[in-house]
């Protein structure tokens, strides 16, 4: 499928697609740096290209902005995202407090607030900080780093953010 928001699935999954409205889609490169606005069929030429490494000749001609920074090439991930032992090391939660937003931004991506009401529990933010911290206590690394995001405006679940943040200070 082309219209997805993960585009390129060859290479360590390195390029994302991100939808801005019906017409144009943010094309993110994180590793490389590089993120640029495209339309449809911009993004279905990168997925031709990514998926055979060749596309048409149409395609290329269109691309050709890519191949200088060496878009199509993978980068190799930063030393914190390479498995330790078979797993994954973690040092960071980000939680999705909800789906519910009351700022409408025309810049963003979630079209919050058009869907049902979503929100984190309290018990499935706790069990997530606990789990990144134990992997913090077990590495004996970094501090455990707490973060909101999501597809809403997090402080509409308050009483949930603020619980995350004094449970992630008291136990750390």
């Amino acid at each position: 499928m082309k219209d997805t928001v993960t585009i390129h699935r060859t290479v360590l999954d390195q390029i994302f697609s991100i939808p801005i409205d019906p017409g144009r889609k943010t094309i993110y490169a994180p590793l490389k740096r590089i993120a640029f606005i495209a339309n449809q069929a911009v993004v279905n030429a990168i997925v031709d290209r990514c998926q055979v490494n060749a596309g048409t000749h149409d395609d290329r001609q269109h691309l050709r902005f890519l191949e200088h920074p060496h878009f199509f090439d993978p980068e190799t991930p930063p030393n914190d995202c390479v498995p330790n032992n078979g797993s994954p090391a973690y040092d960071t939660v980000v939680l999705f407090l909800t789906n519910q937003c009351n700022l409408r931004c025309t810049y963003c991506y979630a079209s919050s607030g058009d869907y049902p009401k979503q929100e984190m529990s309290w018990e499935v933010a706790k069990a997530a900080i606990e789990r990144v911290l134990s992997e913090v206590v077990k590495r004996k690394g970094s501090p455990l780093t707490l973060g909101f995001h999501g597809g809403g405006e997090p402080t509409m679940n308050w009483l949930v953010l603020r619980q995350s943040v004094e449970h992630a200070i008291a136990i750390t």
